[in-house]
């Protein structure tokens, strides 16, 4: 039974789900396989695919036609029933390869791209508006904005014109504001301050069950993204070690800080901005006292041996609510059903209340 939204409608999918665009774990197969399964999947573009943490024009192509190949789609200009996501300061990284891959995001026609974490989001969102312009007629390519205030969200939807706001909360694992609201909090005030109309809110952050998703929906969200639970997927990117503490992980198991930044070389995030990620003794050492530079050398080291107390794993909160590894489109169906269950039991159990 599909579920019908505006994000819904607007993406042709059945299901509200959306797997977003995970640094160094949402890649080509991933992103082919949420679609398969009638959810909505997108391929992450600006740290790398291999664990090089860097992107280039050879892999970002090869992760399209993977993409193509597994969904038997002809080569570009025929549009890609994906998406692609973009993080704002590596496109604004001098000599960074941002903008090209930019390029070939768009002449690859996918159905949307997603744009976050950018001190101007502006001009970036304006080279799509412009490309769809340009390609009248033939394609429109949705431009979604992820925000994490109510004043970044009035200006995704009156300033830049976006088709879709993700709205994220800080329970989200990855980046985000460090300060950024509650998500059932947060959704209720963005349909409150937002003019009418406005862009369908996809809700983000911690949501790792369909039951989760039926009441972000009756919340008033138009879709959800699912992140940790698909880190736990047969076609995630990320390497064993990743997907084994995510399974062991349990709850209170994560933290938000910059150690893990600090650890990786990428402490160059816009003011306010830090990660989500399984605690360990990268970020020990940082409540021990340790300097930026000593956490870097650090983990460095510990790589160096595979230690695996000191990888990097982003992940939500909702990591403790699921242990097994699953194909992707096997999750996306049994959170779609999970979803449309209670839904129904809750309609039922109310039906006649007075």
């Amino acid at each position: 039974m599909p579920i019908v939204t505006p994000v819904t409608r607007l993406l042709d999918i059945n299901s509200p789900i959306i797997v977003p665009p995970m640094a160094g774990c949402s890649g080509g197969a991933l992103a082919a396989a949420v679609t398969a399964g009638g959810g909505f999947g997108f391929i992450a573009v600006g740290l790398g695919y291999d664990g090089t943490g860097r992107d280039t024009v050879e892999g970002f192509e090869g992760q399209l036609s993977l993409t193509r190949s597994l969904l038997n789609i002809p080569a570009s200009p025929a549009p890609l029933p994906i998406g692609i996501g973009f993080i704002g300061w590596l496109l604004d990284l001098p000599g960074a390869p941002g903008p090209t891959l930019l390029n070939i995001a768009l002449e690859n026609r996918p159905k949307a791209i997603w744009f976050s974490f950018g001190n101007d989001l502006g001009p970036w969102i304006k080279v799509v508006h412009e490309f769809n312009e340009k390609i009248k007629g033939e394609h429109k390519i949705l431009i979604f904005a992820q925000v994490n205030t109510v004043e970044e969200a009035r200006k995704a939807a009156v300033e830049w014109k976006v088709d879709a706001i993700v709205a994220q909360g800080i329970e989200a694992g990855g980046h985000g504001r460090s300060a950024a609201p509650l998500l059932f909090n947060f959704i209720p005030a963005l349909l409150q301050s937002l003019p009418s109309p406005h862009p369908p809110i996809i809700a983000a952050g911690g949501i790792s069950t369909g039951s989760q998703i039926a009441s972000l929906l009756a919340l008033g969200a138009s879709a959800c993204v699912v992140g940790t639970r698909f880190a736990l997927s047969t076609e995630c990117l990320y390497p064993p070690s990743h997907k084994s503490a995510i399974a062991k992980a349990g709850f209170g198991a994560t933290v938000r800080t910059l150690a893990y930044d600090y650890a990786g070389g990428t402490a160059m995030w816009p003011e306010g901005i830090n990660g989500r990620a399984l605690r360990n003794k990268v970020y020990e050492s940082l409540e021990g006292g340790a300097s930026e530079q000593e956490i870097r050398e650090k983990f460095l080291e510990a790589r160096e041996k595979s230690d695996e107390d000191y990888i990097i794993c982003w992940a939500g909160v909702g990591v403790a609510l699921f242990n097994e590894e699953k194909p992707a489109e096997v999750l996306v169906r049994e959170l779609h059903e999970e979803a449309v269950t209670t839904l129904k039991a809750t309609s039922e159990k109310f039906a006649g209340s007075t």
